[in-house]
């Protein structure tokens, strides 16, 4: 009886030996396909303008801005998150290296909706609506 329990923990042994090393080996290969993907992302810094909104953005060197495309990446294809239009561009932290850590953050740039309320009375004003 001792000598099949010895065989048996020998065999458990062998089959996690083996799932580390499949596990190991697929998080080998995810982190390359995630340096690829982050290899392909054109990070901006300093000042950089954001036509679509007229406006300019002046960044800290601690911070990497993405253009709407590749932060639409981002969000759909790292993140999973479902195709947005909207975007305008993502605000990273340290740039690559955050969108490499699973607890990150990142501020988004969404093109406000602006609506203007019905005017009771009218009155000259300096406000554009």
């Amino acid at each position: 009886m001792r000598g099949i329990h010895s065989v048996l923990f020998a065999c458990a042994l062998g089959v996690s030996a083996v799932a580390f090393a499949q596990s190991d080996a697929g998080s080998t290969n995810e982190s390359a396909k995630l340096k690829q993907f982050l290899s392909q992302l054109h990070y901006q810094s300093g000042t950089i303008q954001i036509s679509e909104a007229g406006a300019t953005l002046k960044l800290v060197p601690e911070y990497r801005y993405l253009g709407a495309k590749d932060a639409q990446k981002v969000l759909e294809k790292l993140w999973g998150n479902p195709p947005d239009s909207d975007v305008l561009g993502m605000i990273l932290p340290q740039g690559e290296a955050t969108l490499s850590n699973e607890e990150t953050w990142a501020g988004l740039l969404i093109p406000a909706t602006v609506s203007c309320p019905t005017r009771k009375r009218q009155r000259p004003t300096t406000k554009r609506c």
